[in-house]
């Protein structure tokens, strides 16, 4: 079960809960279709607004502790330093 969407992977594929093997065949096909999702569709589009309402969440939270780099403006002096080593003939 996923925390975010409330559903299983399987059941947001199949559109059902997986049964155990112990069960019966009969009692499986009984039970499948009194439990399967006739709008499959519409609760994947569901799920994918979920989804995407928790990443944003998310994405907050993280850019919360950001900052954006410094913006340089065209003619702004700035310092780059660069290590020069010499390998001396050396690999």
């Amino acid at each position: 079960m996923n925390s975010t969407t409330g559903k299983s992977p399987y059941e947001l594929l199949f559109g059902y809960a997986p049964r155990g093997v112990a069960n019966a065949i009969l009692d499986n096909e009984i039970s499948i279709e009194s439990t399967r999702d006739e709008n499959l569709v519409a609760t994947r589009e569901k799920v994918k607004h979920v989804v995407a309402k928790k990443q944003g969440k998310r994405r907050a939270e993280f850019d919360r502790h950001r900052y954006s780099g410094k913006k340089y403006q065209i003619g702004d002096q700035i310092l780059v330093r660069t290590t020069a080593t010499s390998n001396q003939g050396k690999s």
